[in-house]
């Protein structure tokens, strides 16, 4: 079955990248053997407008202050992983395994992450420092690579751009948030009714069929209710647009 959480929570930027990212997994599903057609051709269709609309609310963010900061922080990650690459090649065997281990894991996110789009850069950033944080193997590898003030200045840097891209994002889309609201509720409307149709189906068909889309859509739910888990945590909470929340 598929994972609920408080989608209503998510951000605007973080609703409209959590909606790309299922339909993105979806497409790369057997659709039609699904028998899936019917809900998802309007879900894309509903997602395509909230993403044209959120899009021209934040058109003018691309500003130079942003692009320095964004720099700043390409530079701190890309020194980042060039540390951690040089360490493969250190001499004692501890540190090797070390960074082979940390090497591997930032792969895992995407072998370009300084090149992602802003939002992308900043979410992508922020699950690897919380996953450096709660897991006790990676911490470990950190400590022997003394590496936790710079992992600080990456999460400082980081929370910075995320910080004043919030607010050029807000400022612009003041104008636009009745109608970014009544295109959330639209969208939720038609994910719910995709995940309605997959546990119903699931649970007629047998779970096996649908279980490859299943698991992949519950890995991009765990990993946006995280994000969600560690804004409250950190006391950074922002007041959200309400949306149908799925229970």
């Amino acid at each position: 079955m598929i994972k609920n959480f408080k989608i209503s929570h998510l951000r605007n930027s973080e609703f409209v990248q959590f909606h790309q990212d299922i339909l993105d997994t979806l497409k790369k599903q057997p659709i039609a053997e699904l028998k899936l057609e019917t809900v998802v051709q309007p879900y894309e269709q509903q997602q395509v407008k909230i993403a044209e609309a959120f899009k021209l609310s934040r058109k003018s963010d691309i500003t130079k202050e942003l692009q320095g900061l964004d720099q700043n922080r390409d530079d701190v990650f890309t020194g980042l992983s060039y540390f951690i690459l040089a360490n493969t090649y250190h001499y004692n065997e501890e540190y090797r395994t070390a960074a082979n281990k940390l090497k591997e894991f930032i792969d895992w996110h995407g072998k370009n992450v300084a090149r992602m789009n802003y939002s992308s850069e900043t979410s992508t950033i922020s699950s690897i420092l919380g996953k450096c944080e709660s897991n006790s193997e990676l911490k470990l590898c950190i400590e022997k690579l003394e590496l936790s003030e710079w992992l600080k200045e990456l999460e400082n840097i980081n929370n910075n751009f995320h910080n004043v891209y919030l607010s050029r994002v807000e400022e612009k889309a003041a104008s636009s948030d009745v109608r970014i609201s009544e295109l959330r509720k639209l969208v939720q409307n038609s994910y719910q009714k995709v995940q309605d149709f997959i546990n119903a189906f699931a649970l007629i068909d047998g779970e096996e069929k649908y279980e490859p889309v299943m698991s992949r859509i519950n890995i991009i739910v765990d990993e946006y209710n995280q994000r969600i888990l560690n804004r409250k945590s950190s006391n950074t909470e922002s007041e959200v647009v309400e949306s149908t929340d799925v229970q």
